[in-house]
């Protein structure tokens, strides 16, 4: 999904778990502009298996997450995909 930082701070639901470089760049736009968001540190960026686990297993243990198919992944491309006004 090509999308503009805006964009995807309407599309994100509150108290996402975001991951990816984007979090680098666009850090303080997505704290401000999506609720609850809890963005993972630069070790845990890249998709991953045990991070993935961990990740979840940290939501299924708050009972944030009640069913599997609740989980939407959202994808960004990287910083040189994006659209330049």
């Amino acid at each position: 999904m090509l999308i503009s930082p805006d964009e995807f701070c309407r599309k994100v639901r509150p108290g996402s778990v975001i991951i990816g470089d984007a979090c680098g760049i666009y850090r303080a736009q997505m704290l401000k502009g999506i609720l609850g968001a809890q963005l993972i540190e630069k070790d845990s960026w890249y998709p991953k298996p045990k991070n993935l686990i961990a990740l979840i297993l940290e939501q299924i243990k708050n009972k944030r997450i009640s069913n599997a198919f609740e989980i939407k992944p959202i994808y960004l491309y990287p910083k040189e995909c994006q659209i330049r006004k």
